[in-house]
């Protein structure tokens, strides 16, 4: 059953360009995982329109919904790295952060957190030549502070330093599952024509569990 009513707002390029591709993704996770009941807490939810599309494929005993400009009754207003602050994440089992633009942020903050067997979604879209470098990037990158003033706005060295944090994620968990789906868009890519110029987008799913204990003899 869906859950309960919509703003009138047209769902925008940003929301409803690739739902398709991100449900598929979320899919292939929780089927690997075996989670069959969902309890989500869905960090960025905009108009919902992923996860009331999962309705169809899994139970979801429960959907926080969250975004830092709500567009939905019954969404919380609050961003993704405090909502995984504040709530308790060993109640979920499913932490969505489909952002436009860093999810970085809130991803860092989650990974100490994980007390089970989690299905992660991250979402990262970033421009060549214009994206400004997150702080977590810098910080988990081993850049030094005082640097950051004057590091170049540069989307390879942007995709250099997610992938950088995200092997950085066996730091704090033990990595079942990942998979991850990238799309072009600008002149030459898929989205030719919507004004999204020069922009890669990546979704990423990630099983995620506490590290085992290692057991000495």
């Amino acid at each position: 059953m869906k859950n309960g009513p919509v703003h009138n707002d047209k769902p925008s390029k940003q929301d409803s360009s690739s739902t398709a591709a991100k449900v598929r993704l979320r899919r292939w996770l929780l089927d690997r995982m075996s989670i069959e009941d969902a309890y989500v807490l869905d960090a960025c939810a905009g108009l919902g329109q992923i996860w009331e599309s999962m309705e169809d494929h899994v139970n979801i005993m429960q959907w926080t919904k969250c975004d830092i400009a709500p567009r939905r009754v019954g969404t919380l207003k609050i961003d993704a790295t405090n909502a995984i602050e504040r709530f308790p994440i060993e109640t979920y089992n499913v932490v969505d952060i489909d952002p436009f633009g860093d999810p970085w942020e809130p991803y860092w903050a989650l990974l100490p957190r994980i007390k089970k067997p989690t299905a992660v979604f991250l979402t990262h879209s970033f421009r060549l030549n214009v994206t400004q470098v997150s702080r977590v990037l810098c910080e988990s990158g081993g850049i030094p502070s005082e640097w950051f003033a004057d590091i170049p706005h540069d989307g390879a060295l942007v995709r250099f330093l997610a992938e950088r944090l995200l092997s950085r994620t066996v730091d704090f968990v033990d990595v079942l599952h990942s998979a991850r789906m990238s799309v072009e868009r600008g002149p030459r890519g898929k989205g030719a024509g919507t004004g999204l110029k020069n922009q890669t987008v990546n979704y990423y799913a990630l099983g995620l569990a506490p590290k085992k204990e290692t057991v000495h003899g």
